[in-house]
């Protein structure tokens, strides 16, 4: 999403993302929870040693993007995930023991770039339920459309992914990590 040279002409900019990435001024609980045990965990899933045998595992980039993916399935006590067809087939095996859906309204969408309508529209009315969408390579318009569809929940905006947690009883609130 950015360049290395952002980091140069923006530096206010990459102070604040790297106090927020390291969990200082998070002040919502929720979003504290979700960079330190989800964005930037140290610790082993039991998952991570069958990714790393997996033929299909790029290895790099990929490779950081599923245990996150994974991390996030974890967090939540999901029914179903929806996972973009268009994403590498390493993808496939972030959720676990969740159930896999071919519906894009389920209570986690993992994408590239846009979120299908039927997320969107997810995000808007959680419901009694948390509901999340992460997105790989957002467009620039994406966190525009998250924003204005869900009033509320947590958005954690990276470089390179966007992560959104819907919940009614958490009041809206946006980090750039």
């Amino acid at each position: 999403m950015f360049s290395p040279l952002h980091w140069l002409l923006h530096p206010a900019d990459s102070y604040k993302r790297r106090r927020h990435y390291l969990g200082f001024g998070v002040h919502s609980p929720m979003a504290y929870r979700l960079i330190n045990d989800v964005v930037r965990r140290h610790g082993r899933y039991y998952l991570y040693d069958e990714l790393d045998c997996l033929p299909c595992n790029p290895g790099g980039r990929h490779s950081h993007l599923v245990r996150m993916a994974h991390r996030l399935c974890a967090r939540f006590p999901w029914r179903n995930v929806w996972i973009d067809p268009g994403l590498p087939e390493i993808y496939s095996h972030a959720p676990g023991t969740v159930e896999r859906t071919q519906d894009a309204s389920a209570d986690l969408c993992i994408a590239r770039g846009h979120l299908p309508a039927a997320a969107l529209e997810r995000l808007a009315k959680p419901g009694a339920d948390t509901v999340a969408s992460l997105v790989i390579d957002p467009e620039p318009a994406m966190l525009r459309e998250i924003e204005e569809a869900m009033p509320r929940g947590v958005i954690l905006e990276g470089h390179d992914v966007l992560i959104a947690v819907a919940r009614r009883d958490i009041a809206f609130i946006k980090y750039a990590i």
